[in-house]
């Protein structure tokens, strides 16, 4: 799916102990100066990194439980995923196939304003890359910019 918007953004890891957590920050277009708080997923590598310049990249299918069919653009960019239709492990993996640096998913409710644990599923496979979650509020507002 081409993106009529590609958002830019700066992701950065805060850690003040028991607390964890990320930043989400668009930088381009620097008219939607939004800031998102995720949690940091239990699977995968920590976000050991600031990612500066990246794009945030919508995958299709939007759960990417199968192979991404994007893959030219999720490729060096952070994968979008709805959460649902499979385990967040499956849906790493998918990215990561496709290229992705980074996996952020989002919660289908879009009322939703907490975050879930992204945990490991009852396979022995391993994650690359590292993964997020968000709110399904703040996924539902980044979706609509996708759209304008």
């Amino acid at each position: 799916m081409l993106l009529s918007l590609v958002l830019v953004f700066l992701l950065i890891a805060i850690s003040n102990g028991e607390n964890d957590y990320l930043h989400l920050r668009v930088i381009n277009p620097s008219t939607l100066p939004f800031t998102y708080r995720l949690s940091p997923g239990q699977i995968g590598p920590h976000f050991n990194t600031t990612f500066t310049s990246t794009s945030l990249v919508l995958t299709e299918p939007p759960h990417a439980c199968e192979l991404v069919s994007n893959a030219h653009e999720v490729n060096r960019n952070i994968a979008l995923i709805i959460r649902g239709g499979c385990s967040f492990v499956t849906k790493a993996i998918n990215a990561h196939v496709a290229g992705a640096v980074a996996v952020i998913v989002y919660d289908f409710n879009r009322k939703a304003i907490h975050t879930f644990s992204m945990i490991q599923d009852d396979t022995s496979r391993r994650v690359q890359i590292p993964c997020a979650f968000m709110n399904g509020k703040d996924g539902y507002v980044i979706c609509i910019l996708f759209k304008f």
